[in-house]
C-alpha cells in the first residue's frame, strides 16, 4: 500500500525547498509538481477519508503524521502563493502548474480541515508566523537530495531521531548510520590508506549539530574508531535498526 503521507511530504519539502533556495526553475522541477498534483488528487480521494473516518469512529487522535502532513503544506503555501504572484513568467507551463499544484495543496488542507475541524486548536502553535520548523529545508547540500531524504525520513519514522534532526541513540550508531549513508550516496570517491572508500562525515557532523562540541571536531570519526579499537567489524548496537532502512529502493 503507498505511503501517501510520507511522499507528499516528501514532494512538499522538495517544491518548498526549491522556491526557498530560489531554484524553482531548474530542470526538474515541473516533473516534480506533476507527480506532486497526482499524489495529493489520488490520496484526497479515497485514503485520507478512510484514514480520518476510521479513526475518528474509534475516538482515535488526529495522526501525529497527518498533522505534520497538515503543518508542511500550509506553510509552504504563502511561499508558493507568492512566487506565483512575484514572478516574471519564464515558464508558462511551471507556473502555470505551480498554480495547479498550489490549489491541490489548499484542497488538501481544506479536506483535512473537514475531517478534524478541531486539527487548529489540538495544536496552537499551527498559528504561528514563525518561520517552517522544517530540518529537510535546511539540509546540508550533499543530503538535499531526494535519495537521502527519503533515508532520513526512514530514520525520523524508525525514532533513530527527531524531526529536527536531534540523534535519539548511542553516538556509534549515528557513526554507523553516517558511514552506512556515505557510502549509500557515494558522497565521495576517495580512498583509505585500505583501500576503502572514505567516509564524509562532515554532512552528518553539521545536520544531526555533533561538529565542534566538548570533544572536539570529528566526534562521528572518533566513534568508529573507538570502536574498532575492540572490534573487528563496525557493528554497533543497534545496527540493525540502520541496516534496515537501506533494505528498500528508495529511488
Amino acid at each position: 500500500m503507498k505511503d501517501y503521507i510520507k511522499e507528499i511530504r516528501l514532494n512538499v519539502v522538495e517544491v518548498h525547498s526549491r522556491i526557498k533556495n530560489k531554484a524553482f526553475f531548474e530542470k526538474g522541477s515541473l516533473s516534480i509538481l506533476k507527480e506532486g498534483v497526482d499524489l495529493i488528487q489520488e490520496y484526497r480521494e479515497k485514503p485520507l477519508e478512510d484514514e480520518c473516518l476510521y479513526r475518528r469512529d474509534n475516538n482515535l487522535n488526529i495522526a501525529p503524521r497527518l498533522y505534520d502532513l497538515y503543518r508542511i503544506i500550509d506553510d509552504a503555501k504563502n511561499d508558493i502563493e507568492e512566487i506565483i504572484s512575484k514572478v516574471k513568467v519564464i515558464d508558462s507551463d511551471l507556473l502555470s502548474y505551480l498554480f495547479i499544484y498550489f490549489m491541490e495543496c489548499e484542497t488538501l488542507v481544506i479536506s483535512i480541515e473537514q475531517y478534524y475541524p478541531n486539527i487548529k486548536k489540538s495544536q496552537p502553535h499551527i498559528e504561528s508566523k514563525e518561520e517552517p520548523n522544517d530540518k529537510e529545508i535546511c539540509l546540508p547540500p550533499e543530503l538535499n537530495t531526494r535519495k537521502a531524504k527519503v533515508i532520513l525520513q526512514k530514520a525520523i519514522e524508525a525514532g533513530l531521531c527527531d524531526s529536527n534532526y536531534e540523534w535519539k541513540k548511542t553516538i556509534q550508531l549515528l557513526a554507523y548510520f553516517a558511514d552506512k549513508m556515505s557510502s549509500y550516496l557515494v558522497l565521495t570517491n576517495k580512498m583509505n590508506e585500505n583501500g576503502r572508500t572514505q567516509t564524509s562525515w562532515k554532512p552528518f557532523e553539521v545536520l544531526f549539530k555533533y561538529n565542534g562540541k566538548e570533544q572536539g571536531n570529528d566526534k562521528l570519526k572518533s566513534a568508529k574508531q573507538n570502536w574498532m579499537k575492540n572490534n573487528i567489524k563496525f557493528t554497533p548496537t543497534g545496527h540493525e535498526e540502520v541496516d534496515i532502512l537501506f533494505e528498500q529502493p528508495t529511488d
